[in-house]
């Protein structure tokens, strides 16, 4: 059972995404020690979205939670967001009915979904919400999709037919007071600014998702520590003393409110799955630690598969880069994917072969000026 929570938002400290108030949800499937944080925006004559996320370590500080891909895929983030949304418009009462309906999983057209929905409907009317788009925003649904879902429960004689007596109250819209975004051209090219603080590392405007920023709180320990996958940053031990871990413990989905379209961004199951997380939880300990350079590679090249065009194309890309910036090439190569000199020196061949790099004369002449953006890039 998911245990929902709701805790009012203080405005008198920014929280992007969380104007509107937030809520907290723990306790969902697999990721039982984990809490996820819901923050919603509330758009001018509109239902309050989903445009904030923060995923921490629900057990006593000091313990060790490595917060990784794995934890993030087991995540039931329909079942999150639903509960979140339904505590925040419907209240906890609705949150704990659709909770305990939701145990059940449910397949969509069955009964016990038509019960839910049902459930729902009668909880949006009773808080004189518009219907269709309550169950919308709830089960992340367009209106067509709703119709046919409230026609299938009066089908089935769990929801009474609608009387045309009941008005719903507008929903007021909400002066948030916020600036207008700066307007960024379509064309414009990433920044990918990467900057570290004593919180962790916060990074913005990553390729393929420009209207989030991400956050990922990182933690130092001793390499020798257990629990700590191998794959992590390991820094070199001295006078026989273990090396140093940095690893995720926790990750913010902020919108970008600097940015155009940001502040319309919403968080919902369809866009969790399009973004690059497992690569945003990678590159946090890169630049909490101070690699900039492989952090901006990695992120430039994205996480391709190790084989075929798509991958060669990256590779190119990051040779380009080097090539920019004075890099030796292969090495940057060889740093960004954790593969050996020879086998970085090969992809280079192999994207040269396939035409994605031409000779390094004329990789050089292409660049033209030396534009590239830098980490120590400052924002807008």
């Amino acid at each position: 059972m998911a245990v929902v929570d709701v805790v009012g938002c203080d405005r008198t400290e920014p929280a992007p995404g969380c104007e509107d108030g937030h809520v907290h949800v723990s306790g969902v499937g697999r990721t039982g020690n984990w809490t996820a944080t819901i923050g919603f925006r509330r758009a001018p004559q509109a239902l309050p979205h989903a445009a904030y996320l923060r995923l921490a370590p629900a057990s006593a500080a000091g313990t060790l939670d490595v917060l990784t891909e794995s934890v993030i895929n087991n995540t039931d983030w329909s079942r999150v967001l639903a509960a979140g949304c339904t505590q925040h418009l419907l209240g906890p009462e609705a949150a704990a009915r659709l909770d305990r309906l939701w145990c059940l999983r449910p397949s969509e057209g069955s009964d016990d979904f038509s019960r839910l929905v049902a459930t729902l409907h009668r909880s949006s009317v009773t808080a004189r919400l518009p219907v269709r788009h309550v169950l919308g925003r709830i089960l992340q649904r367009g209106p067509d999709r709703v119709d046919d879902l409230i026609r299938e429960a009066r089908d089935r004689g769990l929801l009474e037919r609608h009387d045309p007596r009941l008005t719903y109250l507008p929903w007021p819209p909400a002066a948030t007071g916020e600036p207008s975004p700066r307007v960024v051209p379509p064309d414009a090219p990433p920044t990918w600014q990467m900057d570290a603080s004593t919180t962790g590392a916060d990074l913005s405007d990553l390729p393929g998702c420009r209207d989030f920023d991400f956050h990922v709180g990182v933690r130092f320990c001793p390499s020798d520590q257990k629990g700590i996958p191998s794959s992590y940053l390991c820094g070199p031990g001295t006078d026989g003393r273990p090396g140093i871990s940095a690893y995720p413990r926790s990750l913010e989905i902020r919108p970008a409110t600097w940015h155009a379209g940001g502040t319309a961004a919403e968080l919902t199951q369809k866009t969790l799955a399009k973004l690059p997380l497992s690569l945003v939880l990678a590159l946090g300990p890169e630049v909490q630690s101070g690699h900039l350079t492989a952090a901006m590679t990695m992120a430039l090249a994205g996480n391709p598969p190790r084989r075929g065009p798509v991958h060669l194309q990256a590779v190119a890309t990051v040779h380009r880069f080097a090539l920019s910036k004075g890099f030796k090439p292969h090495d940057l190569v060889a740093q960004t994917w954790r593969v050996s000199l020879r086998t970085a020196q090969g992809w280079s061949r192999s994207a040269r072969r396939e035409g994605f790099l031409g000779e390094r004369s004329a990789e050089l002449a292409a660049l033209g000026p030396r534009s590239w953006p830098t980490a120590s890039a400052k924002r807008p």
